[in-house]
């Protein structure tokens, strides 16, 4: 079996350093890191690095820890971090911890092979028999992306003076309709003629849609024409998009 360089491991213990005020031992199964006071409880989660692991400088997560070389233009930093058992105070530091909490965006799923549920779609009726590709989402208008709120505990507590709007994210297809006045547009350009009606086009998160074409899910159009949509950005007069999420029991996800 390969050896495993990053762990997440149990804190078994943390033992004082005689002679340190700012510093303690902290065990994890066979082995002793020296760490900060305060940080680590016994029963906490943390990350282990072995001995032997190459930690890049530039990470400011591991900056701190990277030695100084001294050139021509005065000290600067090495840019590899090589763990090694050091003796601190008297005691050997084999690894290096650190808290589980400064990794919040390291995911599992591609490591245990977990994937996301979704709800089957319902078959709907196609209106066409063509089969060519949909254009590209046009890259002149961001896609959706809205983060969940338990992910932004670091936002709430930075600015929990300021004033949030409460949202509720639906799970279900990402949908955009733009406008973009006329032909004239340089952006129009960019659009297949047989994407637009009445200078208004729809978007799944990926794609922009053809009505009644065999990949395009209905029910973007549908939802569209229902809303009078091709009629009334029109009648704005500006470029515009709207953006949303198209939930219903029947989303075909795309």
């Amino acid at each position: 079996m390969p050896r495993k360089l990053v762990t997440v491991r149990h804190v078994s213990t943390i033992t004082a350093i005689p002679r340190a005020d700012r510093i303690a031992a902290a065990t994890v199964g066979g082995w002793t890191c020296v760490v900060p006071v305060n940080v680590f409880e016994a029963g906490d989660r943390a990350v282990y690095f072995d001995i032997d692991s190459l930690l890049l400088a530039t990470d400011p997560r591991f900056a701190p820890l990277a030695p100084k070389i001294i050139g021509p233009d005065g000290p600067t930093s090495a840019p590899d971090i090589r763990v090694q058992t050091i003796q601190i105070r008297g005691v050997l530091s084999q690894g290096l911890l650190l808290p589980l909490a400064d990794f919040p965006d390291v995911g599992f799923e591609d490591i245990l092979n977990v994937g996301k549920f979704e709800k089957p779609a319902m078959p709907l009726q196609q209106t066409s028999t063509s089969d060519a590709p949909l254009p590209e989402y046009p890259d002149f208008i961001p896609r959706t992306n809205q983060e969940r709120v338990q992910n932004l505990t670091d936002v709430l507590t930075e600015h929990g003076t300021e004033t949030f709007e409460e949202s509720t994210k639906m799970d279900g297809s990402s949908m955009t309709v733009f406008f973009y006045l006329n032909d004239a547009n340089p952006l129009a350009n960019t659009v297949p003629s047989e994407t637009r009606h009445n200078g208004v086009a729809v978007c799944s998160r990926n794609r922009i849609l053809v009505e009644n074409h065999p990949r395009s899910p209905p029910l973007f159009y549908a939802t569209a024409r229902a809303l009078n949509l091709h009629e009334t950005l029109p009648k704005i007069g500006r470029y515009i998009a709207l953006q949303g999420e198209l939930c219903g029991s029947s989303i075909q996800l795309f």
